[in-house]
């Protein structure tokens, strides 16, 4: 995380607390703390809906562009979302904040959101971009989802947590998967799986230049346990 936009959040914020001034002012195990909640949220609130967001965005950028391959630019971003309007010649969005926009030759990027409830208007030097949300609907949870429950993200770490409901759901699942499903560099996949396999938790297999990770019998019974306990 870029220190200026940390520091230039909090400044906007008003509020201080000793956490956000460690951050602001740089503190290592700050920013480490912050990591982890970032980490922990992503375990619990995104990683169960993220097979429905990535079907969400699909839908709504594949129905866009059809829209626009058979009845024109014109109806698409007619058609693009309530909060849009375009007369012909204006487009006009709805948002808390009056503004006029030129592209000036500049890109338009048309964003969907699965996460987004509201419309927000991102002009920049090299494109102008309008993010939106691709579904009124309510997100639910993929009925596959191993998420690790808060008590075993408290004792493994949420990304180990998560690494390792990852493994048990998809045995033999590659270092390049567990990476992508976790939403981390190849390298901090891989940290992840030594620091499971160390603890006995997960076993791996190399096949010619691919590894892949299967759960052992305690790695299970650890993540079964947990599924448990969310009922107490």
């Amino acid at each position: 995380m870029n220190h200026a936009v940390v520091v230039g959040f909090l400044a906007r914020a008003r509020a201080l607390t000793p956490f956000t001034t460690a951050l602001a002012d740089g503190h290592a195990p700050a920013y480490k703390a912050l990591g982890q909640l970032v980490s922990g949220f992503q375990a619990i609130a995104l990683d169960p809906f993220r097979r429905q967001i990535t079907s969400v965005v699909a839908t709504a950028s594949a129905q866009a562009g059809t829209r626009a391959a058979t009845s024109g630019i014109d109806v698409m971003l007619r058609t693009l979302h309530p909060m849009v309007h375009w007369d012909g010649s204006v487009l006009a969005l709805s948002t808390i904040h009056d503004c006029y926009e030129s592209l000036e030759g500049r890109p338009l990027v048309l964003q969907h959101s699965a996460l987004a409830t509201g419309l927000s208007f991102h002009p920049v030097a090299d494109s102008v971009t309008i993010t939106y949300p691709a579904t009124n609907g309510v997100l639910a949870r993929d009925p596959a989802s191993r998420a690790p429950s808060l008590a075993l993200a408290a004792l493994l770490g949420p990304s180990r947590a998560a690494a390792l409901a990852a493994v048990v759901k998809t045995p033999a699942l590659t270092t390049g998967d567990l990476a992508a499903v976790l939403g981390l560099s190849a390298a901090a996949a891989s940290r992840q799986a030594t620091a499971l396999r160390e603890a006995g938790l997960i076993d791996t297999f190399r096949n010619a230049q691919t590894v892949h990770h299967h759960p052992t019998r305690l790695g299970k019974d650890l993540l079964s346990g947990s599924d448990d306990a969310r009922g107490w």
